[in-house]
């Protein structure tokens, strides 16, 4: 008896989603590690700095062998690629039994950290800057970190604890949810404890969620500074507590005894010296002698105090970045370089505790595409802290700290000044709380400069701009006309055009009779240039 098949049911028809811009997030967790564990990553740190200082000793007598032949009027060296690299290290393994212990991606990432200094050291000498360096020898005490460059290959995270391969199951302190596909997992020892560290790529829409139609938030220039952490073009100025001022004198307390104990601990190791000497026995090097229990207990209070520090510091820079991108739709941000004032002595740890790169970072990180590096200076007029919105010169020592313009009559803070000066260049407009500082019936005359070009912009600045998303499909709608195979390429993209799961219906409320206009400032309209 034969039965005939079920009717088959058609098949629905499958949903292209839109592809949006992608982003690449760290989540930073605290790991739970037994002492035996921690001295076998310990020993594996060591033996992938092993891997690296012979990979950049190679990578160093190549570019000594490609200069000779340049010098000899010879053809040039090729130079060693990814491939090159993997294959030394896949061949390394099989003599070094630490190594072959160890899972294979943990060497091949070794040989992206070198390939990437190097390509970092070419830019800079395209630029022409000559403060970065090719990849050299690194001690192996301080090679702290290595990484899964596949998450699910070797390393994996369930239950509140990660799998790393050839090491074994771990607590995690994971208080964040995660968000996105992890893409690598980083194993870092800082601060006294071991962390993981978890990339994970997501869209961008998704993490920083869908702007509303109609946003009235303004934008928003700021200056970053010294005296003041930061000013933004509305006048608001956000000075946090410098962590590193307020622990200075235990920091120096601490410090002192820690140094005695070092003094002691070398005048026992020279001690040792002449007794082996007499002996005709080679000396043990200092840095091979163990620390004694009170030096390392020592060295863990300075630690500690460091740590307090950068973790006040980075709470307020997050802090001042949540606070700014809740009130603003953009923000323009002077970008300047830092070191000048690492090499001013007199301004070195004060700069220090600001970490005005590490408060950029963080802005960076919260406003996304909405975040925009502006140059420090206009294009044929001069710095911004020392010309004014009209573009008259107006020289001021760093003790001054307001702007008077002989030329348009403008009187105001000069932090708020330059701040309005970077919303200029970058958004062609200033803010509406800049007009009151002005003459009665006064009004800004701003001169953007002979190009509005971004110039001089760093490596971190011009890596942070991004594309604004695009989607290459959208599903067919009634107010799109769609192509021959249900395409809607071209076309203008519309709200009914979207998914009812990424469509957010928002209806604009009418003003009310006798209502008062909302002010400029929570509208997001700023005053036209």
């Amino acid at each position: 008896m034969t039965t005939s098949a079920p009717p088959s049911r058609p098949r629905k028809k499958r949903s292209v989603a839109p592809k949006h811009e992608t982003i690449v997030r760290a989540f930073k967790f605290a790991m739970d590690v037994p002492e035996a564990k921690s001295g076998q990553m310990f020993e594996a740190c060591a033996t992938l700095c092993e891997v690296r200082n012979e990979i950049a000793a190679m990578l160093a007598k190549q570019r000594q062998v490609s200069r000779d032949h340049k010098a000899a009027g010879e053809p040039p060296v090729p130079w060693l690629t990814k491939g090159d690299l993997f294959k030394f290290v896949s061949s390394a393994r099989k003599d070094n039994q630490k190594l072959d212990l160890l899972h294979s991606h943990l060497a091949q990432n070794v040989c992206v950290r070198v390939l990437e200094s190097t390509e970092r050291w070419m830019e800079a000498l395209a630029e022409g800057r000559k403060d970065v360096r090719p990849p050299r020898m690194r001690d192996p005490k301080k090679y702290r970190s290595f990484t899964f460059q596949q998450y699910g290959n070797g390393c994996r995270i369930e239950n509140h604890r990660v799998f790393l391969s050839g090491f074994g199951w771990f607590r995690l302190h994971d208080h964040r949810k995660i968000r996105g596909r992890p893409q690598t997992i980083t194993i870092k020892f800082t601060e006294g404890r071991w962390w993981c560290i978890l990339t994970v790529s997501i869209a961008e829409r998704d993490w920083f969620g869908q702007k509303p139609v109609d946003d009235r938030r303004p934008d928003t220039g700021a200056d970053p500074g010294l005296s003041s952490l930061l000013t933004n073009s509305h006048g608001d100025v956000y000075d946090p507590p410098r962590a590193l001022k307020e622990q200075l004198a235990n920091l120096r307390k601490v410090q002192r005894a820690m140094a005695r104990k070092f003094r002691a601990k070398e005048a026992a190791h020279e001690a040792a010296k002449e007794v082996a000497k007499a002996a005709g026995v080679k000396a043990v090097p200092l840095r091979e002698v163990p620390h004694s229990n009170r030096l390392k207990k020592q060295i863990r209070k300075v630690a500690k105090i460091h740590t307090k520090v950068d973790r006040v510091r980075d709470y307020h820079h997050k802090k001042i970045a949540s606070v700014e991108r809740s009130r603003s739709r953009r923000i323009a941000v002077e970008e300047h370089g830092l070191q000048f004032m690492i090499r001013n002595r007199r301004l070195a740890r004060s700069a220090s505790d600001r970490a005005i790169g590490g408060l950029k970072q963080c802005l960076g990180s919260a406003f996304g595409s909405d975040y925009f590096p502006t140059p420090n200076q206009r294009p044929g007029i001069g710095g911004n802290s020392q010309t004014c919105l009209c573009g008259a010169s107006v020289p001021k020592e760093l003790s001054e700290r307001v702007h008077h313009c002989g030329v348009c009559g403008l009187e105001a803070p000069r932090d708020v000044v330059s701040a309005n000066i970077v919303q200029a260049i970058a958004f062609g407009t200033v803010s509406e709380e800049l007009v009151a500082h002005y003459p009665a019936g006064g009004q800004p005359v701003v001169t953007r400069g002979e190009t509005e070009a971004a110039s001089g912009e760093s490596r971190a600045a011009r890596k942070r701009k991004r594309p604004l998303e695009v989607p290459l499909k959208r599903a067919v709608s009634l107010a799109t006309p769609a192509t021959k195979n249900g395409n809607t390429a071209g076309a203008k993209a519309t709200a009914a055009g979207k998914t009812p799961r990424n469509r957010k219906r928002q209806t604009k409320r009418p003003t009310l009779p006798g209502e008062p206009k909302p002010h400029a400032s929570t509208t997001g309209e700023a005053h036209p240039l």
